[in-house]
């Protein structure tokens, strides 16, 4: 009778501790996928700023050549220009990562996929001349 009961208690027990550590696992797995989204969040917003505060930079420097008449050191604006169009550049490469993540579920693509999606290699950023 005492051995039945403890069997019964250890199969019980078993069983509790296999749904434990399934749940646990899971959880591990749900909670990995949102430190990868929230990772790939945090790049994409801190790329946004960089490239507010370059284009920003930019438009003041051409506004005050318009207003006051200062010739724009032409080095810095073409300097901004590239740095504006490597920003947009990766922002494309990010938001690809971050939506395919969300279909998939899985990991970011290599970026030899990314390349293939059809986005503009250039957004016309030609300021000047």
């Amino acid at each position: 009778m005492y051995k039945r009961k403890l069997y019964f208690f250890a199969t019980s027990f078993a069983g509790a501790l296999i749904v434990t550590l399934i749940a646990t696992a899971i959880a591990a797995q749900i909670t990995r996928q949102n430190l990868e989204q929230t990772t790939m969040a945090q790049s994409l917003l801190g790329e946004h700023l960089t490239l507010s505060s370059v284009s920003y930079r930019l438009f003041k420097q051409l506004t005050d050549e318009l207003i006051f008449g200062r010739n724009a050191n032409q080095a810095d604006v073409r300097n901004k220009e590239t740095q504006i169009e490597a920003s947009l550049a990766r922002l494309r490469t990010l938001e690809l990562q971050l939506s395919a993540f969300r279909l998939q579920g899985t990991a970011a693509p290599e970026a030899g996929v990314l390349a293939l999606e059809g986005f503009p290699t250039t957004w016309g950023l030609k300021l000047t001349g």
